[in-house]
C-alpha cells in the first residue's frame, strides 16, 4: 500500500508577513501557502509548527523537524544548513525613532544599544558591516522582532534592525507607524529560501521541484499578491519605492528599467518620460557621469560618493553611488544609481563645525591663561625672592633648576599653540594610504621589541584624498596615544577600507582604557590625564581631521582598550586613473 510522504516543516510563530499565528491561533503567512502549494504539486503531505525563531533552527539542525519554510541566506547559514533555489529577496533596515535624528547610517550605532531578533540573520549583516568596531555596539536580543519594536517604543533601546516588510508590517499593526522611521538604505539584500539540515539532497530537489512548478502554473504570483498585493516580479520594486533613498536601475543596454518615487522627486522627473528609454537620451544626463556608470558595467567596480548641485525650484546638493547588478553565473548585468539630498546634512554639518570652532576657541583662551599662568607665577616667585636668597646655595641650585624647567614648559606650550593657531591650508592630493602608514610605523620601529604588538591591515592599493602631512601627523598622535595606553605588553591594530560614507581608518589598543567620566572632555584643549600631558595633541588631532573634511569618534571602555575611528566623507578611490575624475 502507498504511503503518502509526510514532512515536518518549522517557521517562525510571530514573523508577519511571511509566517505568523493569527488571533485564532492558526499558522498563516506568505511562507505558509508557499509551502502548501510545493507540497500539492509533488504529492507530499506537510505537518506545519510554529515555534520562536532560536528553537525552529536547533529543530531542523538536531532532525526533530525536516526544513524552515523561509530563511535568508548567508555564508555561516550555508555551513549549516542547504537550501533549495531562492524564491523571494528580503532586506532588512534600520529602525529608530521618529526623533532620533542623531542616527543616519549603521555607522551611527557604534556604543548605542542595538535590538536584534535571536539567531536573526540581521545579527551577521550587522557584523559583516561594521567589522572589528562591532565590539563597540551594545546588543540586546529578543524573541522575536514584536518584542525588539516594543524595546524601540519605551526606549529602553537606541535603534532595532530587523526585516524591513516584518517590521513595517508590526508597527502598522501595533500602532506605532507614526512613532518610527527607517534609515539609509536597505542592508544587503539577502536570497530567501527553504532551509533543510546539511547533506539532504534529496528532500532539497523535492522542494525545487515544487517550486518551479508553482512559479510556472502562476500559484506563486498569486500567493504573492494575496500578502504583498502584487505579482512577485514588482515585489522589490514596490519595497524599493517605499525608501527614502533615490533608485534608479538600467539594464546591460543601458536602458532605464526602473525608478522610484524618491528619485522622481528630488530630480524633478516624470517616471514615464524615464522607463524603457536609453538614459543617454534622456534628462538623466544632466545629473549623472554615464562614463562611470558603462565603466561599472564593464568592470563591475563600485563609484561612491559623488556630489552633484541640482536647481528645481531650490538649489540642493545630492550624493550618489553607483553599483553593479549582478546576474546568474556572477555576470553584470546593469547598474543601480541610488541617490540622496544632503543639503540639510551639510548645512548642519557647516553650522556645527562653525559652533565647534568657536566653543573651541573660548576654551583655548580660558585654559591659555591658566597654563602660561602657572609657570610664569614659578618664575615670578624666584625673581621676587632673588634680592633676598642670592646668597644662598639651596636657593641658587633650585632656581637652576626649576626656572630653565619651567621655560621650557612655556616653550613647549607656545610650540604647539603655534601649530594649532597657523596650521598651513591642507594641500589634498591622492595618497597611498598603505604607504603612509608604513611611513610612520617606521618611527615606531623602536617599540616593536617592547612588548608591543603592531597588527596593520590595509589593501596596498587603498587611497584616500587628504593632505599627505597632516595624515601622518593624524597617525602619529592617534598611535602615540595608544602605545601610551598599554602598561608592559598588549597590541595596536589599524585598519582601513571603503564604507558608504567614505575612507575609513582605525587605531585600536587593548590598553586601559578611558573612563566614561573623561570620554566627552579628550579633544578638549588642554584636558589630560597623562601627569606630563599638554592636553593639545588630540585636539591638534581633532582640527587637523576636521580640516580634511573628515570625522574622528572615540570607543573606549576602562579597561578594555579604546578604538579611535577617522571617517574622511565623500572621498572614496577606486582604480588608478579616480584622481583626474
Amino acid at each position: 500500500m502507498f504511503t503518502k510522504l509526510i514532512l515536518r516543516v518549522c517557521g517562525d510563530c510571530r514573523y508577519p508577513p511571511f509566517e505568523f499565528l493569527n488571533d485564532h491561533g492558526a499558522f498563516k503567512g506568505f511562507n505558509v501557502d508557499i509551502l502548501k502549494a510545493i507540497g500539492k504539486e509533488v504529492g507530499v503531505e506537510i505537518y506545519f509548527r510554529a515555534m520562536p525563531w532560536s528553537e525552529a533552527i536547533r529543530a531542523v539542525q538536531e532532525g526533530i523537524f525536516d526544513a524552515i519554510q523561509g530563511m535568508a541566506l548567508s555564508a555561516r547559514r550555508k555551513d549549516i544548513f542547504d537550501f533549495t533555489e531562492a524564491y523571494l529577496v528580503v532586506s532588512h533596515s534600520v529602525f529608530v525613532l521618529r526623533d532620533r535624528y542623531d542616527i543616519l547610517t549603521l555607522n551611527d550605532l557604534k556604543g548605542l544599544k542595538v535590538a536584534v531578533q535571536k539567531d536573526d540573520i540581521s545579527y551577521d549583516l550587522i557584523n559583516h558591516h561594521l567589522g572589528s568596531a562591532k565590539t563597540f555596539l551594545h546588543y540586546i536580543f529578543t524573541a522575536d522582532q514584536g518584542e525588539a519594536l516594543n524595546e524601540l517604543i519605551k526606549r529602553k533601546v537606541d535603534a532595532f534592525i530587523g526585516n524591513r516588510l516584518t517590521g513595517t508590517y508590526l508597527a502598522q499593526k501595533m500602532g506605532h507607524i507614526d512613532k518610527i522611521r527607517l534609515v539609509g538604505q536597505p542592508i544587503s539584500p539577502q536570497a530567501y529560501a527553504i532551509a533543510v539540515s546539511r547533506g539532504r539532497k534529496q528532500l532539497v530537489e523535492i522542494f525545487n521541484k515544487g517550486l518551479r512548478a508553482i512559479k510556472e502554473n502562476g500559484v506563486y504570483d498569486r500567493i504573492c499578491e494575496k500578502w504583498f498585493g502584487l505579482v512577485a516580479e514588482d515585489l522589490n520594486s514596490h519595497i524599493i519605492d517605499s525608501v527614502d533613498v533615490g533608485v534608479i536601475g538600467l539594464n546591460r543596454m543601458g536602458i532605464i528599467t526602473s525608478i522610484n518615487s524618491y528619485a522622481c522627486k528630488i530630480l524633478g522627473v516624470k517616471r514615464h518620460n524615464l522607463i524603457g528609454k536609453y538614459a543617454l537620451e534622456t534628462e538623466l544626463v544632466r545629473y549623472f557621469d554615464f562614463g562611470i556608470v558603462y565603466e561599472t558595467m564593464a568592470t563591475g567596480k563600485a563609484f561612491v560618493d559623488h556630489e552633484i548641485e541640482i536647481k528645481n525650484g531650490k538649489q540642493s546638493l545630492l550624493s550618489y553611488n553607483i553599483f553593479p547588478l549582478y546576474g546568474e553565473s556572477n555576470k553584470v548585468i546593469g547598474v543601480v544609481i541610488s541617490l540622496r539630498d544632503i543639503t540639510l546634512e551639510k548645512h548642519l554639518r557647516e553650522s556645527l563645525a562653525r559652533k565647534d570652532k568657536m566653543e573651541s576657541l573660548g576654551m583655548l583662551l580660558a585654559n591659555i591663561a591658566h597654563e602660561i599662568r602657572n609657570p610664569i607665577m614659578a618664575i615670578k616667585t624666584f625673581v621676587d625672592t632673588l634680592p633676598a636668597q642670592y646668597d644662598n646655595p639651596r636657593f641658587r641650585a633650585e632656581m637652576l633648576k626649576y626656572v630653565p624647567m619651567e621655560i621650557e614648559r612655556l616653550n613647549k606650550l607656545v610650540g604647539e599653540l603655534l601649530q594649532y593657531a597657523r596650521p598651513r591650508a591642507p594641500v589634498r592630493e591622492w595618497c597611498n594610504l598603505y604607504e603612509i602608514v608604513n611611513s610612520v610605523m617606521v618611527l615606531f620601529q623602536g617599540q616593536f621589541n617592547s612588548g608591543i604588538d603592531f597588527d596593520v591591515q590595509i589593501d596596498t592599493s587603498l587611497r584616500i584624498w587628504a593632505d599627505e602631512q597632516q595624515l601622518k601627523q593624524i597617525l602619529i598622535n592617534l598611535i602615540l596615544n595608544a602605545t601610551e595606553a598599554i602598561k608592559e605588553k598588549g597590541k595596536v591594530k589599524i585598519t582601513a577600507g571603503k564604507g558608504q560614507d567614505g575612507v575609513w581608518i582605525e587605531v585600536e589598543d587593548d590598553g586601559c582604557g578611558i573612563s566614561s567620566e573623561h570620554l566627552g572632555h579628550i579633544f578638549d584643549p588642554f584636558y589630560s590625564t597623562k601627569e606630563k600631558g599638554t592636553g593639545l595633541g588630540l585636539f591638534i588631532t581633532y582640527q587637523l581631521v576636521k580640516e580634511n573634511h573628515g570625522d574622528i569618534r572615540v570607543f573606549s571602555q576602562k579597561g578594555r582598550g579604546t578604538c579611535f575611528k577617522i571617517t574622511f566623507y565623500q572621498e572614496v578611490c577606486h582604480g588608478e586613473n579616480s584622481d583626474n575624475r
